[in-house]
């Protein structure tokens, strides 16, 4: 009703407004396509609930942009699409090549239509026959073969052929396709443009005999995406880990596929991101960890104590580090050990104990008395321990840090009894905390619901934890 109403207001803009709305009544959408503003009428052809009917009779309209959304529109049939497949404006038939609903007879007409971009939406289109794509694949303009080799559903056989096409462009499309053949690629490795190498060189179908040519081109942004392509044989990433630029040798120790004794290898390598690399790699042995475990570079020490797959002696020794983040890294650690984190607890740095405090795998006893840290940061991440007892919550609901007593109310642990005195903490952010828990008691809620708007607008937008 409200809708009916505001279809009729004298403003174009709430007209415009009410024809975009999904709940729109059919009465007033066909009311609205008779209106006198063209970017009303523009807005119905767009609607994804017009009737085809409707789509029909706005396939006329004076203004060809109001077309233009008809021909767009995924509701649009194929009779309507012909008519439109006409139109003296370029921009509806342009919109007609690009309709998911099209038919390949009307693609493979429009294949021959006198206006390059139009033509490009045919190239571009998933559904384009082999007709169509064969005839474009010869079209004189450039960017019209780029996009028919930018398509994801033409033949080997004519991307075959696009891999000669005198523009550098349209090669490093076929070069980049999905579907390229492996035998097309080994020839594009061959290319004399850096681009179309780089391209074939990112191809999850490349060759890795074609891989292990292309890790010998003299152009180092084409060997970088050979070090980074899954297919690389540990072979060639192992002839890599020599390469002059070290942001090849970098996304060599990246690799999955490295294997632990190329990656040895680069333990030693002059910069520290590509030691660092090495410290990340799941495939790093332990012996390389232990010699990173003492590299003079603090980077590459916290990257050794933060790797899930390190032993608990380096752990324990890096548990030492005279860098705070090196030890905080030990203490986050999933497999640092109850002893490793009891003696980090002591630690003259708060970010330490903060770590050991959000640590999953620490005891109650330890978070028992991490609670009474000096450091509010530390106490916060107590509070937000999911491993944390009642009774450790309860005390650091009278927290003196604001901060604290806010992830106390956060904790879908906490008891009801505690956020109910939470719910009337003399901080905002803590009561807002509070009344949001899903374990506050409903006559709580019920209670504080009477009380001021935003507590109400409060309660009323509660979500239940998932």
């Amino acid at each position: 009703m409200v809708l009916d109403e505001l279809a009729n207001d004298s403003e174009w803009y709430v007209r415009e407004a009410v024809a975009k709305n999904p709940n729109i009544p059919s009465i007033a959408l066909e009311k609205l396509a008779q209106d006198s503003n063209k970017n009303v009428r523009e807005v119905v052809a767009a609607n994804p609930n017009i009737s085809g009917t409707l789509l029909d009779k706005l396939a006329n309209d004076s203004e060809w942009k109001v077309r233009m959304y008809v021909a767009r529109n995924s509701n649009t049939s194929s009779m309507i699409l012909h008519k439109l497949a006409q139109d003296s404006d370029e921009n509806v038939r342009e919109a007609v090549a690009a309709n998911p609903n099209i038919s390949g007879t009307l693609l493979d007409k429009l294949a021959n239509d006198s206006n390059g971009y139009v033509r490009k939406a045919v190239a571009q289109n998933p559904n384009i026959p082999s007709i169509a794509s064969d005839k474009l694949a010869n079209d004189s303009y450039y960017w019209v073969r780029r996009a028919v080799a930018a398509n994801p559903n033409i033949s080997g056989t004519l991307l075959d052929k696009l891999a000669n096409d005198s523009e550098q462009c349209v090669r490093e499309e076929v070069a980049q396709n999905p579907n390229t053949p492996s035998i097309v690629l080994e020839k594009l490795v061959n290319d004399s443009k850096g681009c179309v190498c780089m391209a074939a060189a990112k191809n999850p179908n490349i060759p890795s005999i074609a891989l292990d040519k292309l890790a010998d081109d003299s152009r180092d942004y084409v060997r970088i995406y050979v070090a980074l392509n899954p297919n690389t044989l540990g072979s060639t990433l192992d002839k890599l880990a020599n390469d002059s630029e070290w942001d090849v040798r970098e996304e060599v120790a990246q690799n999955p596929n490295t294997l632990g004794s190329t990656l040895d290898k680069l333990v030693n390598d002059s910069k520290q991101w590509v030691r660092c690399a090495v410290a990340q790699n799941p495939n790093t042995l332990g012996s390389t960890l232990e010699k990173l475990a003492q590299d003079s570079n603090k980077n590459v020490r916290e990257v050794v104590a933060a790797n899930p797959n390190i032993s608990g002696t380096l752990l324990d020794k890096l548990a030492n580090d005279s860098e705070w983040k090196v030890r905080m890294y030990v203490a986050r650690n999933s497999n640092t050990s109850s002893m490793i984190l009891h003696k980090l607890a002591q630690d003259s740095d708060e970010n330490v104990r903060e770590a050991v405090a959000a640590n999953p795998n620490i005891s109650g006893t330890l978070l028992d008395k991490l609670a009474n840290d000096s450091s509010g940061y530390v106490r916060n991440a107590v509070a937000r321990n999911p491993n944390i007892s009642g009774t450790v919550l309860e005390k650091l609901a009278d927290d003196r840090d604001e901060n604290v007593r806010n992830a106390v109310a956060q904790n879908p642990n906490i008891s009801g009894t505690v956020l109910e005195k939470l719910a009337s903490d003399r901080d905002e952010n803590v009561r807002e905390k509070a009344i949001k828990n899903p374990n506050l008691p409903i006559s709580i809620l019920e209670k504080l619901s009477k009380d001021r708007k935003r507590v109400r607008r409060l309660v009323a937008n509660r979500r239940p934890y998932k």
